[in-house]
């Protein structure tokens, strides 16, 4: 199939703008679920002083990253 240059650099151009974001998402998770462990760790270590309003908004985050997907 013939595509002329013009279409050539709109092609670059959309693969380029995927492979970006691809790339922030996976960014993104990673620092979500290294903040979640920590904050896991944190919670388990001292469950005297639970605070549920925390586990509500780490919930509402991942929920925030799934529809952002």
């Amino acid at each position: 199939m013939f595509v002329n240059n013009v279409e050539k650099g709109v092609v670059v151009v959309v693969v380029a703008a995927v492979v970006v974001v691809v790339v922030v998402v996976v960014v993104v998770v990673v620092v979500v679920v290294v903040v979640v462990v920590k904050e896991a760790v944190v919670e388990v270590s001292n469950l005297s002083t639970f605070n549920p309003l925390s586990l509500f908004s780490l919930s509402f985050f991942f929920l925030f990253c799934y529809f952002l997907v």
